[in-house]
């Protein structure tokens, strides 16, 4: 089958809507109803882990008849596909990295379509913790729902992994200093105090979804030892019992230690030059990465606080439930 379509169909931006419209380039369709699994985060919970590992086993997912999507995931270097996420978002996209080509962002979603379409596994995943931080309204969950489900052909499935909110946030915040944010762990609190209910935002993407396609994980929960290998068992309901791990785990980013982040909060907050200051939070980075340590890690909360978050924050049914027919043993 070879659809074509005029190139006016498309959004001039190479958006969503666009990519889902008729292509006027042919490409050869594999016409099964497929699953899509779009997996939103959220942020520190092994997402860089499991994008870096499937990545890499494009054979091994294929034993299991699933495919891991490869358009976009080489624009940026950790396996994720945040490029959908920009293109998602359109011309504010581009904040989240001005550096990027906007030309790869503009057919990002052109390219996702076609391979869908045109992969011969049944099951397709999709992964970037930045669905959950940056895709908000109803009306952008709808336009990723049409777009990766090819107007409702295909299933789509949304996995979603939770982790204890005061962990997170110490986390996240950390990360947030580590990228040039000098504000205190409060200040950052308030700019994601809407996020932070879990039973909120899940509702709000099964609201668009469904509530029988979403998959609720919680970080803590998963084998940190295989941590992949849990995963994989756990969302697809393949069979990963060996006692080695079968998924690899490539290494990721060490997070700082608390006097790393106090010492960048400062520096980003000061007067040195922007140069200098990208300098030393790449050296740290850099530095910690190679020779990990004991020192204590990054902890901006009191017990106090800590208990107030955990008390705002409430819990979603946990409802990992993968449907085993759909994979290939």
């Amino acid at each position: 089958m070879q659809p074509v379509a005029d190139e006016s169909d498309r959004l001039s931006d190479g958006g969503v809507a666009g990519a889902v419209a008729l292509h006027a380039n042919p490409v050869v369709l594999v016409r099964m109803k497929k699953t899509v699994y779009l997996h939103i985060g959220i942020p520190k919970t092994g997402t860089s882990l499991i994008q870096g590992s499937f990545m890499q086993s494009p054979e091994l997912l294929a034993r299991f008849g699933i495919h891991y999507l490869q358009a976009g995931t080489r624009v940026f270097d950790d396996g994720g596909h945040h490029v959908l996420v920009m293109a998602t978002l359109g011309e504010d996209g581009r904040r989240i990295d001005p550096g990027k080509d906007p030309k790869v962002i503009a057919q990002a979603w052109d390219e996702a379509i076609d391979e869908i379409a045109s992969c011969t596994e049944p099951i397709i995943f999709v992964s970037s913790e930045l669905f959950s931080f940056e895709i908000h309204t109803p009306a952008m969950m709808t336009r990723l729902r049409d777009a990766l489900s090819d107007r409702g052909r295909h299933k789509v499935r949304v996995v979603l992994t939770l982790r204890d909110v005061a962990d997170f946030v110490n986390s996240v915040y950390s990360q947030r200093v580590r990228d040039g944010f000098s504000g205190s762990i409060a200040d950052y609190i308030k700019d994601i105090q809407g996020f932070i209910d879990w039973t909120s935002f899940a509702a709000s993407w099964a609201k668009v979804f469904g509530a029988d396609a979403m998959i609720l994980l919680k970080f803590e929960d998963l084998d940190r030892k295989a941590m992949v290998d849990d995963f994989a068992r756990k969302v697809f309901g393949i069979d990963v019992s060996e006692e080695t791990p079968l998924f690899p785990s490539p290494q990721v980013n060490s997070s700082l230690p608390h006097a790393a982040v106090t010492l960048l909060r400062e520096v980003n907050a000061s007067d040195m030059p922007i140069e200098r200051k990208d300098e030393l939070r790449n050296h740290l980075h850099a530095f910690f990465n190679a020779n990990p340590s004991n020192m204590s890690r990054a902890d901006f909360l009191s017990a106090g606080h800590k208990e107030r978050l955990r008390r705002s924050c409430h819990w979603p049914v946990l409802m990992p439930t993968p449907i085993a027919s759909e994979t290939q043993s």
